[in-house]
């Protein structure tokens, strides 16, 4: 288990007030809880718990771990919740490289005004030229290439079109 799991099924079981019923309420076994509680002890080097079979009550130490345990699993919900929020609804800008060529079949296609109708709160840096880019050094999220085939690297390649 690792250690964020940990602290929350630690504050799960100060708010349930046992470890059979937060071991219930987590969908795990009370043998689960209590080696997670107990590993949890250890890498503090103090008790968290004064136990009773039926019952754990905080000790000072604990109660002060369980307060900053709130603050660090509120902070990793709104982490997550950031980050959802980028996947769910792109924006930024997008750095593309595409060959001098393909600008005419970009402006035809009506694609950037699609993308950019769709996107609205992404951002287009479009470099047009014949250079080949090193995507991964000069920051470009995408690089568009009229090619047969293309040379054997790391990064994934798709055909979008093909031209006669």
């Amino acid at each position: 288990m690792d250690y964020i799991e940990t602290i929350k099924v630690f504050a799960n079981v100060v708010d349930k007030g046992n470890f059979t019923r937060s071991a219930e309420s987590l969908g795990v076994t009370a043998s689960y809880v209590s080696k997670a509680m107990t590993s949890l002890e250890q890498r503090l080097c103090c008790k968290l718990f004064q136990r009773s079979t039926r019952h754990v009550q905080l000790t000072e130490a604990g109660g002060v771990f369980y307060q900053k345990a709130l603050d660090i699993i509120d902070l990793i919900g709104c982490a997550e919740n950031e980050v959802h929020e980028l996947v769910d609804k792109p924006q930024g800008c997008l750095r593309v490289s595409a060959p001098a060529s393909f600008a005419s079949f970009l402006e035809e296609s009506g694609f950037i005004d699609s993308f950019l109708e769709t996107y609205p709160d992404i951002s287009l840096d479009l470099e047009m030229d014949n250079r080949v880019v090193d995507l991964v050094r000069e920051g470009f999220d995408l690089s568009l290439r009229i090619a047969v085939k293309l040379p054997d690297s790391n990064l994934v390649a798709k055909p979008i079109t093909s031209f006669k």
